[in-house]
C-alpha cells in the first residue's frame, strides 16, 4: 500500500494544492465550525454543518465555507500500488464525528504533529515512498508515521462502517509487481528501455502490454513516465539542484529536450514550475503559521 501525507492542519479553511501530477488526493474535513456547501458536477450539491466529518468526491469541486469556519483538514493519498484508492469516493460521505471517537482522536493526534514539526522546519508537511520531504529529527519521524498509520487505520474503519466497499482490484500479479518495482528503481535516472524491461519480465513488450493495460489501465511506458514526471516535480520543488543537472541526472542528452518534455507533460517550464511553485509554498507556510 502506498501512503502519502500532503498536508494536516486545524484552524480556518486554507487553500493549499500541490500535491503531484498523477495521484488522487483523498480529503477529510472535520466541520469543528460554521458550515461548508459543495458542489461537483457528478455529485451534486451538500452543505455539511459543524459537528460533522465530511470527504468530499475525488473530482474536482467548489466549496464555499462560511465565515466563521473553522476544520481540521487532512489530505492524503492511500492507495494500492497500482494507484487505485483504497476506497471510491464518487459520492458525498458524511457522518456526525460523535460517532467516531478513534477517528477524531487520530486525525487530532496527527494534525498536533504536523503543527510541531511545521514550526520547526518551513515547508508543508509531505511524505512520500515512507520518506519525509524535508529535514526533521528521527523521533519526529517515527511520530509522524505512527501517526498516520492511525489515521490510515481510523479511515479504514470508519469507511467499513459506512458500509463502503474496499477497493480489492489491485495488483496481485506478480509479473507486474516486479516489473513496476524495475521501473520505479530505473526510469528517474534512465531512459526508456524497453528490451530491458522485456528481460526483466522475462515477457515481450506486447505481452506486458496486454497485462498492464488490462490490471492498471497504462502501458509500461506510460508508468515509467509518470515516474519520471513525478521525479522531475519532486526534485524541482523539494531540491536545489540546478535544472541543467537534474536533466542530465534523468538521462537527457541536453537540458533543452527536459525543458520541452517538461513543457509538453506540465504546461510549463522547469524554470517557472519551480518558481510558481515555490512561491506558493511560501504563501501557503505563511498562512499556516499565522493561523497556528
Amino acid at each position: 500500500m502506498r501512503m502519502k501525507l500532503v498536508w494536516a492542519y486545524e484552524g480556518p479553511p486554507q487553500e493549499l494544492h500541490h500535491v503531484g501530477p498523477e495521484f488522487v488526493t483523498i480529503t477529510a474535513w472535520q466541520i469543528l465550525q460554521g458550515n461548508v456547501t459543495v458542489t461537483s458536477p457528478t455529485a451534486g450539491n451538500m452543505t455539511v454543518a459543524h459537528g460533522n466529518w465530511f470527504f468530499p468526491v475525488a473530482d474536482k469541486i467548489e466549496h464555499h465555507f462560511s465565515d466563521d469556519a473553522r476544520i481540521i483538514s487532512i489530505r492524503t493519498i492511500i492507495s494500492w500500488p497500482n494507484h487505485q484508492m483504497l476506497y471510491p469516493h464518487d459520492q458525498w460521505i458524511s457522518f456526525a464525528a460523535e460517532r467516531f471517537a478513534n477517528l477524531n482522536r487520530a486525525a487530532g493526534q496527527l494534525t498536533r504533529i504536523c503543527k510541531r514539526v511545521l514550526h520547526l522546519t518551513p515547508t508543508l508537511p509531505y511524505m512520500e515512498e515512507g520518506m519525509l520531504k524535508h529535514s526533521c529529527s528521527l523521533p519526529q519521524y517515527i511520530q509522524l508515521q505512527q501517526a498516520m498509520l492511525k489515521w490510515v487505520n481510523a479511515y479504514h474503519h470508519s469507511m467499513q462502517q459506512m458500509d463502503r466497499t474496499l477497493n480489492m482490484q489491485f495488483v496481485t500479479d506478480q509479473r507486474i509487481n516486479d516489473t513496476m518495482r524495475f521501473i520505479e528503481q530505473t526510469a528517474c535516472h534512465t531512459t526508456y528501455n524497453r528490451k530491458a524491461i522485456e528481460q526483466h519480465a522475462g515477457l515481450s513488450i506486447s505481452q506486458l502490454n496486454r497485462i498492464f493495460v488490462a490490471r492498471m489501465g497504462l502501458t509500461p511506458k506510460a508508468y515509467a513516465q509518470m515516474q519520471r514526471l513525478n521525479y522531475a516535480c519532486t526534485m524541482l520543488i523539494s531540491s536545489k539542484i540546478p535544472i541543467k543537472q537534474l536533466a542530465f541526472d534523468m538521462a537527457f542528452k541536453q537540458p533543452a529536450h527536459f525543458t520541452n518534455w517538461f513543457r509538453n507533460a506540465t504546461g510549463s517550464t522547469p524554470k517557472d514550475y519551480r518558481k510558481n511553485q515555490k512561491q506558493t509554498t511560501a504563501n501557503q507556510i505563511r498562512q499556516l503559521l499565522d493561523m497556528q
